[in-house]
């Protein structure tokens, strides 16, 4: 005959009982979640910078462009086209919106699986 296990017993949280699993689960998820919570915080910090170097960029080649086509060379000269320049950062902030969007989303997801653990 084997042994039998021993009858889980629930610890008691703040919230009531506990059950022994979802403490296990608990220890093996909190941590990482918390890292990654971390991460996701510091990438979102990162973008909210760059998105606002990229705004003073944006604004001082405007300036830039507005004082090339208001000054009048007494010589002909090669145009300066800033076309191009300001369509890529145009183009990139549109892709840090996306990114920051996809970064609310993953932050929500954490949160919610933080919260089904018990974590928060």
């Amino acid at each position: 005959m084997s042994p039998s296990s021993p009858p889980l017993t629930h610890s008691q949280g703040s919230n009531g009982p506990v059950h022994p699993i979802e403490l296990v689960v608990q220890s093996l998820v909190e941590s990482p979640l918390e890292v990654l919570n971390l991460n996701l915080t510091s990438l979102y910090e990162s973008q909210a910078i760059l998105s606002t170097i990229l705004k003073r960029l944006e604004e001082k080649l405007g300036k830039t462009e507005k004082q090339i086509k208001d000054y009048e060379p007494t010589e002909p000269t090669d145009e300066i086209s800033l076309d191009e320049y300001i369509a890529k950062i145009a183009n990139i902030k549109t892709q840090l919106k996306t990114i920051n969007a996809k970064i609310d989303m993953v932050e929500k997801r954490v949160d919610k699986i933080m919260t089904n653990v018990g974590v928060r």
